[in-house]
């Protein structure tokens, strides 16, 4: 079987891995008691946001494989980081129910997106598009975030608290 091959499905299989754990996390009553900001985006959109953010961040690594023939140590960590950013945002808003924590993994998500970015034009020259469309569902769910998290009260007393 072919090398690049096995790579492909490996990295649908952890992303898809990745994604089923973060849906244990799922909206409840305490989601539907939050104050959000008037342009939430709606349960579907958010839904979709998050797989169009999956789909843009496996699209990444395969356009890196077919260009490198390997995942490279780098964009491999940086990728890893980006799902661990995105599954430690959902345990801890959606699970531990603590937005300002999760606004904390969501400053991360977009500070390894935003470097991934930067980085991804010099593994392939279509790689930034993906990484593009990554960083921008995680701006998104940043402001969301913080948003609610201002809205509840948020501060650094409720980090600590």
């Amino acid at each position: 079987m072919d090398r690049n091959f096995l790579i492909v499905i490996t990295v649908f299989g952890v992303a898809l891995l990745a994604a089923a754990a973060g849906m244990r996390f799922g909206e409840d009553a305490w989601v539907a008691e939050l104050a959000v900001p008037a342009w939430s985006p709606g349960p579907v959109v958010f839904a979709e946001g998050w797989v169009a953010w999956y789909a843009a961040w496996c699209a990444l690594a395969i356009i890196v494989v077919h260009a490198r023939g390997t995942l490279p140590a780098v964009p491999a960590t940086l990728w890893l980081a980006g799902l661990g950013a995105v599954l430690a945002w959902n345990w801890l808003f959606f699970g531990l129910q603590r937005p300002g924590w999760a606004l904390g993994a969501a400053s991360l998500g977009l500070a390894v997106g935003a470097l991934t970015l930067v980085r991804s034009g010099h593994w392939h020259r279509h790689a930034p598009i993906p990484a593009l469309v990554a960083l921008a569902w995680l701006a998104m769910t940043w402001c969301w975030n913080a948003a609610i998290w201002r809205a509840s009260g948020g501060g650094v007393d409720s980090l600590l608290g």
